[in-house]
């Protein structure tokens, strides 16, 4: 399933790897309205791995993340099967802080995996 959603993440980015490949592993909140009630949904995101990327994913920076939901299996301490939703995402987009410092405005696209600023978007 295809999302797209503001967050706001939970911790600094994490480098992992698989096999030959790194990626980035974000844990970020969003909001979750049911009715008139908004509660916070915690998720886990992947990400390719995007040095340039990487230095500016820390713990509070808000980001907008295009991506798709997947199914994520596993065994909890009891030993019953469980599934948790995970993001895989396409394209991330760091929103402007307060300070407006210069990398206020670095978005990354996967399909280009170019970083650009606004000036060069418009």
């Amino acid at each position: 399933m295809i999302c797209s959603f503001l967050a706001h993440l939970g911790a600094d980015v994490k480098v992992k790897e698989s096999g030959d490949r790194k990626f980035l592993a974000l844990y970020v909140c969003t909001d979750l309205f049911s009715g008139n009630e908004r509660k916070p949904l915690w998720l886990n995101v992947t990400y390719h791995y995007s040095e340039g990327l990487a230095q500016f994913l820390t713990k509070g920076r808000q980001v907008y993340i295009c991506g798709e939901f997947l199914p994520d299996k596993y065994i909890d301490r009891n030993g019953r099967e469980c599934v948790d939703m995970k993001v895989r995402a396409y394209s991330i987009l760091l929103c402007t802080q307060s300070n407006n410092s210069p990398a206020d405005s670095v978005s990354v696209d996967s399909n280009s995996e170019e970083q650009k600023t606004e000036e060069e978007t418009f």
